[in-house]
């Protein structure tokens, strides 16, 4: 988990990404969360960008944050939804 429970990256999580990336290993975030703010304070500080699974694979970015791939709810699920709602 990247992330602790208050949303932060904790120091010890944060110096194991950095070696992993010293080492070569090729890293990539995964996370039911959306791309929010946290990227852009978590991701300098672990000095580098990496491709990311967001929102429990909906979206797909690469290490740019360029979008690779979207899936959206079509148009009949979400008039469900908030019908039922």
């Amino acid at each position: 988990t990247l992330l602790n429970s208050k949303q932060q990256l904790s120091p010890r999580v944060e110096e194991a990404v950095k070696r992993a990336g010293a080492a070569g290993v090729p890293l990539i975030v995964a996370t039911g969360k959306a791309r929010g703010p946290w990227v852009r304070d978590v991701f300098p500080r672990i000095n580098m960008n990496m491709p990311g699974v967001f929102l429990q694979g909906l979206i797909i970015y690469d290490a740019e944050g360029r979008c690779l791939f979207q899936r959206v709810l079509e148009e009949e699920v979400v008039a469900d939804v908030i019908r039922l709602g």
